[in-house]
């Protein structure tokens, strides 16, 4: 792009700045005492709105994002995208300080079918799980949001040594009588990867292995003949659980670690898909009515951003042949060679988990050779 390209499009994501900061508040009604305009600390050209939430929190959500990024400089659309994201996360906020619960009322979060059958196996309110391990402080970027980490109190099973599911920096105190867990929270979500069901028997998800997941049981509890042949069979007829029996699981793989077996099993898929908890009709009404309430003014807000970063010639985006990319491909817009997709410095989780693990060196101490240290052989 020619530098009289990128004056132009830094002047317009400076004007459109300066009209959401004078008109977004009256268009969107903005709570003056709950809901602020104000210009991003992160983003030259961003706007946020800073909403106060029931006991302390406070969320600030990116409104409007102008990225001086060339591959991002094509149009309204991204930033259109930030602001349609935004605005449901802002009503999200109105029902949740109706609601004064620590976390967003229940009915507005959700978890996978492992948290689901934990809660409702304990007997306990879904808000009770929800406020203990959901937090406001989670990074919001313009195509994508963070997590955050969590692990309850208490003494970790030795079966789970060394894993990282058991080493998260934030404890929280789980309702009892929940088991002990851990897992990570979402701005919509919170989702259990590990949990102790037994004293005898823990299960781990790994969200970047996608075939399957883990068991661990002690190192002693089957002979060697059994675990050969286990690989294949019905992981039923070696272990029984209410929690895992009425799912069909396959064991897929044995080893035999110094403190514990473990088996990575097939099937259960049910346990990690996004579910809701029982209840939340009422607070999911509200939610939508909230959206209609701020669908006029994100209507008007639309059509500022398309007036300021419309390109001259361009009716909407530049139009990204994306079926037909190839990686030595030249971008015609930029006359450059194509980026690799961003993530707006956010770590996905499943390579968040890759790295942990490899990090933590999850299985026994590696044997070492090294020429110029004979102990090394020992």
């Amino acid at each position: 792009m020619s530098e009289a390209t990128t004056r132009a499009w830094a002047a317009s994501a400076e004007a459109l700045r300066e009209n959401i900061l004078a008109y977004a508040g009256m268009l969107l009604d903005l709570d003056i005492f709950r809901e602020k305009l104000t210009a991003s600390s992160s983003d030259p050209y961003g706007v946020d709105v800073v909403v106060e939430c029931p006991h302390g929190a406070v969320l600030t959500i990116p409104l409007v994002t102008t990225s001086m990024k060339e591959w991002r400089r094509r149009g309204p659309g991204s930033p259109t995208e930030m602001l349609v994201r935004a605005l449901g996360r802002l009503a999200m906020t109105r029902v949740w300080r109706k609601r004064d619960t620590i976390a967003p009322p229940a009915g507005l979060l959700m978890t996978n079918g492992l948290g689901k059958l934990l809660v409702e196996r304990a007997g306990i309110e879904p808000q009770a799980f929800f406020d203990a391990a959901w937090t406001p402080n989670i990074h919001i970027g313009e195509k994508y949001s963070d997590t955050a980490d969590w692990m309850g109190s208490g003494a970790v099973t030795p079966l789970l040594a060394r894993a990282p599911a058991a080493d998260r920096k934030r404890i929280v105190d789980l309702p009892t009588p929940l088991p002990w867990m851990s897992g990570y929270s979402a701005l919509d979500a919170v989702f259990v990867e590990a949990v102790e069901l037994d004293e005898r028997l823990a299960l781990i998800w790994k969200p970047q292995d996608s075939t399957g997941f883990e068991i661990r049981l002690p190192a002693n509890l089957l002979p060697e003949t059994l675990k050969a042949a286990a690989i294949g069979r019905p992981f039923s007829s070696y272990v029984s659980h209410p929690l895992l029996d009425r799912l069909d699981l396959e064991i897929d793989g044995v080893m035999s670690h110094q403190k514990s077996l473990r088996m990575k099993l097939r099937g259960g898929s049910a346990l990690w898909r996004r579910v809701r908890l029982k209840g939340g009709n009422e607070d999911r009404r509200e939610l939508k009515a909230e959206i209609r309430a701020l669908r006029d003014g994100r209507r008007h807000l639309e059509k500022v951003i398309a007036g300021h970063l419309t390109i001259p010639g361009q009716r909407g985006d530049v139009e990204v042949p994306w079926d037909f990319l190839d990686e030595e491909d030249i971008d015609d817009f930029t006359g450059r060679p194509w980026p690799e997709l961003p993530s707006d410095g956010i770590e996905g989780i499943s390579l968040r988990r890759r790295r942990e693990e490899l990090q933590h060196d999850d299985g026994d101490p590696i044997i070492r050779f090294d020429q110029d240290d004979p102990a090394s052989y020992q």
